[in-house]
C-alpha cells in the first residue's frame, strides 16, 4: 500500500504555457489547452502505473520474500526510514537503494540481519557477527504467517516544470523522452476532437489525404492509447 506523505505539488507533466509555445497556439486556446494538459498528464500517469511527480511516500509491503523490495513510487531518490512489522527501525547501512535507467527502484537488504527462526516470536534471531551467504537473505519468511510487514518512507518522482523552486540535490527533472510522448499524445487527443470520427479521406484537385481513424489505430489494450505514441513511455512503465 502506497500513500503520499507530501504529495506532488502539481500533476501537470508540462506547463500549459510551455505547450502553447511549442505548438504555436493562440492565447484564446489556452483554457482548453490547460484542461487537455491535465487530462493527458493523468493518462500518462495511468499508463506508467505510478505518479511521475516528486513527493514523499510511505509504502507498506506485506508478504515480500527475497533480498529485494520493489518500490512502487519511481524513481526513488532517498530513503528516510525502514521499519519492520514491530516498528523497529533499521540503520541506513542495512539496506541499499538501487535505481535503474528507466526509474525502476529497489531496496536491497545488506549486511547482517540475523538468522530467520520461525519458532522465535520475533521471527529473527539477531546473531552478532552472523553474515549470511550471498542470495540467502530473505525479506519476510517461508510462510505467510511469519512474514512481517515493512514500511518504507522515501522520496520519489521527477521534478516537474510547475513545481516551485529548484529540485532537491540529486533529484532529476522529467526526462525529455517522456515529454516527447506526452506532447505526441496531447496532439493525438486534440486531433480526435478536430476530425469527425468517420472522416477518412479529403480529396481536392487530385490531391488525397487519408486520416487514420481511432478504431483503425494500434491501441494498447489496457490504456487505449496508440502504441506508436507510447514507445518511450513503455520503457518507464511500472509493473502491474
Amino acid at each position: 500500500m502506497l500513500k503520499a506523505i507530501t504529495p506532488p505539488s502539481t500533476s501537470n507533466l508540462m506547463a500549459p504555457t510551455t505547450v502553447q509555445g511549442i505548438l504555436g497556439l493562440p492565447d484564446s486556446g489556452l483554457p482548453t489547452l490547460t484542461r487537455q494538459v491535465a487530462g493527458i498528464s493523468g493518462l500518462v500517469a495511468g499508463y506508467l502505473r505510478f505518479n511521475p511527480g516528486y513527493g514523499v511516500w510511505e509504502e507498506a509491503v506485506a508478504g515480500a520474500v527475497g533480498p529485494v523490495l520493489d518500490l512502487s513510487a519511481r524513481p526513488a531518490w532517498a530513503v528516510s526510514s525502514v521499519l519492520d512489522w514491530r516498528g523497529s527501525s533499521f540503520p541506513a547501512n542495512a539496506y541499499r537503494l538501487d535505481r535503474g535507467q528507466f526509474g525502476e527502484s529497489t531496496l536491497t537488504r545488506v549486511g547482517s540481519w540475523g538468522l530467520y527462526d520461525p519458532a522465535s516470536p520475533l521471527r529473527y534471531q539477531d546473531l552478532a557477527g552472523y553474515t549470511p551467504a550471498p542470495f540467502s537473505l530473505i525479506v519476510g519468511g517461508a510462510g505467510v504467517e511469519s512474514v512481517p510487514d515493512w514500511t518504507i518512507t522515501y522520496s520519489a518522482g521527477w521534478w516537474l516544470e510547475e513545481m516551485d523552486g529548484e529540485p532537491p540535490t540529486g533529484v532529476e527533472r522529467l526526462p525529455a523522452a517522456i515529454e516527447d510522448d506526452f506532447l505526441a499524445l496531447l496532439q493525438w487527443r486534440r486531433a480526435l476532437g478536430a476530425v469527425p470520427p468517420n472522416f477518412q479521406r479529403l480529396e481536392n484537385e487530385g490531391m488525397k489525404v487519408d486520416f487514420l481513424r481511432h478504431k483503425d489505430q494500434d491501441l494498447d489494450v489496457l490504456s487505449g492509447l496508440p502504441t506508436q505514441l507510447t514507445l518511450s513511455l513503455a520503457l518507464y512503465r511500472g509493473k502491474l
